[in-house]
């Protein structure tokens, strides 16, 4: 049985992207355009490695 891929628009927000995968229990995403073509694919790797990166040092 093939699932549904899961998408996410470019545009959406770093935590609002992590917290969908994460609430779909998944690890990452097809990302589309306005058009909704596919312009790559994010991972919540590469979401949580972002958001450390964007954060002040302590």
């Amino acid at each position: 049985m093939t699932k549904p891929v899961v998408t996410v628009p470019a545009t959406m927000l770093i935590r609002y992207a992590a917290r969908h995968l994460v609430t779909l229990g998944l690890t990452r995403a097809l990302v589309v355009n306005q058009d909704r073509e596919d312009v790559g694919m994010v991972t919540l790797r590469d979401l949580v490695i972002s958001r450390i990166e964007s954060q002040d040092p302590a």
